[in-house]
C-alpha cells in the first residue's frame, strides 16, 4: 500500500492568496484582509490562516507592518528570484575540494566575518548557560559514563532516539541506533559500510561540502544530480543517470537542504524511495535540519515512505556544537548490511571533531 501524500490546509490557503495577487485582486501595497477576517471567510482555523500568512512571508508575497496589518509586498522589495537549477555533466568524478574549503575557512576568520557558508549560529542565539547547566548537572548525575566506552551507545538515548523519530514518521527500535560524535561520522560509517574506493556516490548539486570532503578521504566518485531550491533533486535526472551508471548509494538531505534549503515535497519522496528500491540503490538520508521547520508539522524524513526496511539509512546531529552528537538509524541492504556497518563503526574510538 503506497502512502498517502498530505496537503495541508494552510498550504491551500497560502496558494488562494498568491493566486489572488497574481491576478490583481490585490495590489502591491494594499492591505489584505486580517487573520481573523481571513479566518471567517475562508472557514479555516485562526492558527491555518497564521500558518498560510507565515508561508506567505516567507515567500516574499506579503509583508507584516506593526499594529497595522499585512499587505502585500511591492516589486521593489519582493525577495530575490530562486537560483536556476544546476546543470551538471551526470558523468562519475572524483572530489577535489580541499584547497576550496581551506580558503573559505581562511578567509572567514576574523571578527568583523559572518559566516554565511556554514551552518553554525552565532552564539547570542543560543542558550548557551542553560546547555552549560544541564550538560554540567548530567556529568554529576551518570559521571562515570561520561568517561566510558558504550558501543553502540546508551541505550537510554538510544531508546529516546528511537521514540522521537516518530515524529518524522520513522519506525525504528533501539537496536537499529548507533551513536556517533557528530552527523558527519554516521554518514562516514554509512560510506565506509556501502562503498569501497573508486564506487560511484550520486549526490544532490550544490551539495554540503563537508559531504564532499568525506568521500574525498573515502576515494569515491561522485554522479551531480541538478536540483531545484523548491523541490530539491530531480527525480527524472537520478532516474537518467541510475538505467547508466553504477552507483552504489545515494547521499542526500532531503529536508532544507543545505545550501540550498530547499524541503523535497512528500510526493517526490514516495516517488523517490520507489526509484532507489527499483534500482537496488541505499539511501543516505542527512535529516539535520528536519526539525527546524517553521510549519507547526515536523516534514517526514524520505525514510517514513519505506516500505521494504531495505533501503533507507536516516543521520541526525542534534546542536550546538561543538557538543555534536548524532545518530544513524540503518535498515540493512541484504542480510549482511547491518553486521557490516556495525563492524565499520567499531573500529576505532569517535572522536570529537571542532565544528
Amino acid at each position: 500500500m503506497e502512502p498517502t501524500v498530505v496537503r495541508h490546509l494552510y498550504e491551500e490557503v497560502a496558494e488562494s492568496i498568491s493566486r489572488q495577487v497574481e491576478r490583481g485582486t490585490y495590489r502591491a501595497g494594499e492591505r489584505i484582509p486580517s487573520i481573523r477576517a481571513l479566518s471567517r471567510q475562508m472557514g479555516v482555523s485562526i492558527t491555518t490562516a497564521m500558518e498560510a500568512y507565515r508561508l506567505l512571508e516567507d515567500r516574499g508575497v506579503i509583508e507584516a507592518r506593526p499594529q497595522s496589518g499585512y499587505y502585500v509586498r511591492s516589486l521593489t522589495t519582493r525577495a530575490p528570484a530562486m537560483p536556476a537549477v544546476s546543470r551538471e555533466d551526470m558523468s562519475p568524478v572524483t572530489c577535489c575540494v580541499e584547497k576550496i574549503v581551506s580558503k573559505v575557512f581562511k578567509d572567514c576568520i576574523g571578527p568583523v566575518s559572518i559566516q554565511l557558508g556554514t551552518n553554525i549560529p552565532h552564539t547570542d542565539l543560543l542558550p548557551v548557560d542553560k546547555l552549560n547547566r544541564c550538560l554540567a548537572s548530567a556529568v554529576r548525575r551518570w559521571g562515570n559514563l561520561s568517561v566510558s566506552y558504550s558501543f553502540p551507545g546508551d541505550e537510554r538515548l538510544r531508546t529516546h532516539i528511537a521514540k522521537r523519530a516518530a515524529t518524522a514518521g520513522c519506525e525504528i527500535t533501539p537496536e537499529d541506533v548507533i551513536i556517533t560524535s557528530g552527523c558527519q561520522e554516521a554518514v562516514s560509517i554509512a560510506l565506509k559500510a556501502l562503498c569501497r574506493p573508486g564506487d560511484t556516490v550520486a549526490i544532490e548539486s550544490p551539495m554540503f561540502f563537508n559531504h564532499l570532503q568525506i568521500m574525498q578521504g573515502l576515494d569515491l566518485k561522485v554522479v551531480e544530480i541538478p536540483s531545484s531550491p523548491v523541490e530539491g533533486m530531480s527525480l527524472d535526472a537520478l532516474s537518467f543517470v541510475l538505467e547508466d551508471i553504477p552507483v552504489k548509494a545515494c547521499l542526500m538531505v532531503p529536508n532544507f537542504s543545505n545550501p540550498l534549503g530547499c524541503c523535497m515535497p512528500e510526493k517526490n519522496k514516495a516517488e523517490l524511495v520507489r526509484i532507489l528500491t527499483r534500482h537496488g540503490v541505499p539511501l543516505i538520508e542527512d535529516d539535520v535540519y528536519g526539525d527546524l521547520s517553521f510549519s507547526h508539522q515536523r516534514p517526514k524524513a524520505v525514510k517514513a515512505f519505506d516500505r521494504h526496511g531495505r533501503w533507507c539509512c536516516a543521520h541526525r546531529s542534534p546542536r550546538p556544537s561543538p557538543r555534536d552528537t548524532g545518530w544513524g538509524g540503518c535498515h540493512p541492504v541484504g542480510s549482511n548490511r547491518k553486521s557490516s556497518t556495525r563492524r565499520s563503526s567499531a573500529t576505532s574510538r569517535p572522536q570529537r571533531r571542532p565544528s
